[in-house]
């Protein structure tokens, strides 16, 4: 809960389970990356907002993920697949809300549209039935992939 920030906490869900209440809202779910963000949407998410700073690879269809660099020699090895280079607040370039501007805009940008890195890549189309198989989900698989293909059919 370090990162949360001063928002009151609101709700606490299992994996894949839907998120029904507004607000700050924990999901326990595992570290690995894909299957965390499986989970998210198939809770509701409709869009991920992912960080990275080792520059992992990942889309997560059927949802957008707009991926964060936290530091800008990663961002500029990986910028091809990087929506936003937030080592800029770490180089001086620019305020942690200058930043967040820069994201609150292209979340809106590819809420209304506009395809992220990864997408533009085709990544992801498998991470939804694989992160179905992590650790916490045996008993919930059925629900979690009939959840997705939910998603899949109003978003597409």
């Amino acid at each position: 809960m370090a990162k949360a920030g001063s928002t009151n906490l609101v709700d606490v869900v299992n994996y894949a389970e839907a998120v029904t209440k507004k607000g700050f809202v924990f999901m326990d779910i595992p570290g690995y990356d894909p299957v965390a963000a499986t989970g998210q949407v198939a809770g509701g998410a409709n869009l991920v907002c992912f960080t990275t700073g080792r520059g992992s690879v990942f889309g997560c269809k059927p949802a957008p993920s707009i991926k964060l660099a936290t530091n800008s020699p990663m961002f500029k090895r990986m910028e091809d697949d990087m929506d936003v280079n937030c080592g800029t607040i770490l180089d001086g370039e620019e305020t942690v809300q200058q930043c967040g501007a820069r994201i609150f805009d292209l979340m809106l940008k590819v809420a209304s549209g506009q395809p992220t890195k990864s997408e533009a890549f085709d990544f992801g189309g498998r991470s939804l039935r694989r992160g179905c198989w992590g650790r916490r989900c045996e008993g919930e698989l059925a629900q979690c992939v009939r959840r997705t293909s939910v998603l899949r059919r109003k978003l597409w």
